[in-house]
């Protein structure tokens, strides 16, 4: 009802209507731009409660400051309020307080609000990506580092008692159901100890938890090569290949648009990697690869059949372990390993991609053509080089030949054909016919 009102008092401001924007979003942008117009925070707070009955409005003055103390963590928003009113401790499911620190990162939005949820609640509403409804959720697949992730969230809870139980609120076939995460005792290493542990040291934790041991020089060599922006997404590809079936055409396509993506949103996949193509090279390539970036590119190249999504819903997979790993990357405070993802992930471009490979028995041939320029092959076969060591394709199964049964009593009509076909293999007796 407070809403109702709030958006109806500004319905007379007019915004320039586009195909593009939603009305709600309309709605949206001419709130924003009428209260843009007023001089301070204070006076923008009482041109909303005006349109508020009068008995309601001290309650939605104190929900406003609470609000925008808990956003942008300052209580300086008016010289009248009280402070006291304003500032909301975090508290943890045990009643107890949180640390000031986590609070404070809390309240800026510096870490997720998933970490909030587990903390507070003990409850996580996960959600759906584009998935198998008959498969198990993407979540669920990388249960493993969600459960690692919970483990250290629940034990940032002053209180020591245990068990404590998370409850994963998440898809099944069609559904949402619970997924209860038990923990019979505290970790070993607590996040507050690895946190005043060096930058070496938090991130051989992260390599423990993706399962790179401490003697596998070859991923390691290879890390050390790729920048920072590419690291987690490396150990992201080794994790989900570890744990699903990965197919040549899926590996080449991720090579193949992290390569693009590289060239044209100059992103750095490598420590000394050097931007050397031109305009015209740059223009002549996102001209080329501009149609996979449409939706219906893989459904016209089905040719009125029906496309494979097997390989959107492993990258649902692959998504989730990388969201996971950035989640316990912040939570370890290694900033510089969480990638800004749209940098180099564009999933309807990896879909068709390689739904055009998996049409081509040649794969370097279609990606030479798809490229057109040796700079960029060559830094496609540099980038799959590496991928290589840490994403392992799984052997296609075959299908087992089917065995005639052989008939043990010849028919009449098989002994008539076998006669006058060793009749018609001499051509001498093709006169007798």
């Amino acid at each position: 009802m407070i809403l109702d009102a709030l958006l109806q008092s500004c319905l007379c401001f007019k915004v320039p209507r586009k195909k593009s924007v939603s009305s709600r979003h309309q709605i949206m942008l001419g709130l924003l731009s009428w209260l843009g117009r007023e001089e301070s925070c204070e006076s923008a707070i009482e041109k909303v409660l005006v349109t508020i009955p009068m008995q309601k409005r001290p309650q939605l003055h104190r929900l406003l400051l609470n609000s925008m103390e808990m956003y942008c963590s300052d209580t300086n928003f008016s010289s009248n309020s009280d402070p006291g009113d304003v500032k909301t401790p975090y508290n943890a499911f045990s009643g107890a307080e949180l640390p000031d620190w986590l609070a404070s990162d809390l309240r800026a939005a510096l870490l997720p609000t998933l970490f909030a949820n587990v903390l507070c609640n003990r409850s996580v509403f996960l959600l759906s990506q584009v998935e198998d409804k008959d498969k198990e959720s993407s979540h669920l697949f990388a249960l493993p580092l969600l459960r690692q992730l919970c483990h250290w969230l629940v034990d940032l809870d002053p209180s020591k008692e245990y068990p404590k139980c998370v409850v994963l609120n998440t898809r099944k076939n069609t559904t949402m159901r619970p997924y209860k995460l038990v923990f019979e005792k505290p970790m070993e290493t607590s996040v507050m100890l690895l946190r005043e542990l060096s930058e070496e040291r938090r991130i051989e934790e992260v390599l423990d938890v993706v399962g790179v041991k401490s003697n596998d020089s070859q991923r390691r060599d290879a890390l050390a090569q790729v920048s920072d922006g590419v690291k987690l997404l490396c150990l992201s590809l080794f994790w989900w290949s570890q744990h699903c079936r990965v197919s040549k055409s899926g590996k080449q396509a991720i090579a193949l648009v992290l390569t693009v993506h590289s060239i044209l949103e100059n992103f750095s996949v490598f420590q000394d990697q050097r931007n050397v193509f031109t305009a015209g090279e740059l223009k002549s390539l996102e001209e080329k690869m501009k149609p996979y970036s449409t939706m219906h590119f893989a459904l016209l190249r089905s040719k009125n059949r029906r496309p494979d999504f097997r390989f959107v819903y492993d990258l649902a997979d692959l998504q989730a372990v990388l969201h996971y790993l950035i989640f316990i990357c912040q939570l370890l405070c290694l900033p510089n390993l969480s990638p800004n993802v749209s940098s180099f992930w564009n999933g309807t471009m990896l879909h068709n991609v390689e739904s055009d490979l998996a049409h081509h028995q040649r794969f370097d041939n279609r990606v030479s053509v798809l490229l057109a320029n040796e700079k960029a092959m060559a830094l496609y076969k540099k980038v799959l080089l590496v991928l290589d060591k840490f994403c392992q394709c799984s052997e296609e199964l075959k299908k087992p030949k089917r065995e005639r049964k052989k008939n043990k009593k010849p028919n009449k009509e098989s002994s008539e054909m076998e006669e006058r076909g060793e009749m018609l293999s001499n051509k001498f007796q093709l006169l007798s016919l």
